[in-house]
């Protein structure tokens, strides 16, 4: 096997120059890196109402009546400034946030089989049924099993069935 053009130039003048864009190209491309920084928009509708984009980030979190670090008082006590008073904005968001609706989760048919097995063998024994290795093969802990079991009776409570 002949040596690639690459290893060809190391041999001849030492360092092997890496192929890039020429001066032009590389002229062209950072205006639109800095275009592409420069642009930045606010997700919320209720913060980008009162967002001030002359202000720094921590200066729009106090005049909104966030904390920008929540560990701050934690490390350094004085090094958080009280949020302004009055600030219907936090309001606004923990009322959104209250009529957010939850998407119901329904248990799968391999862990609703999986979980009838073991209350039809145990009951309501979770310690019980986290030694029984023959059905609990992923060796979940009683806790563990607990939550599977409550999920798995909403799940088939929104349908209509029992456990």
């Amino acid at each position: 096997m002949g040596k690639t053009p690459q290893q060809r130039r190391k041999l001849k003048g030492g360092r092997a120059k890496k192929k890039g864009l020429g001066r032009q190209a590389q002229k062209n491309i950072v205006p639109k890196k800095r275009e592409q920084a420069a642009v930045a928009s606010i997700a919320n509708d209720i913060v980008g109402k009162v967002w001030d984009k002359t202000k720094t980030l921590k200066q729009n979190f106090n005049a909104v009546g966030l904390v920008m670090d929540p560990n701050a008082r934690a490390r350094k006590p004085g090094a958080i400034q009280e949020p302004a008073s009055g600030s219907s904005v936090v309001a606004e968001i923990e009322k959104a946030v209250k009529n957010v609706k939850r998407n119901k989760r329904f248990a799968a048919a391999g862990e609703i089989e999986f979980v009838e097995r073991l209350v039809a063998k145990h009951g309501t024994d979770c310690v019980a049924m986290a030694r029984d290795m023959k059905i609990n093969v992923y060796q979940l802990t009683p806790k563990q099993l607990q939550q599977k079991i409550k999920r798995v009776k909403g799940s088939l409570a929104l349908v209509g069935e029992e456990l």
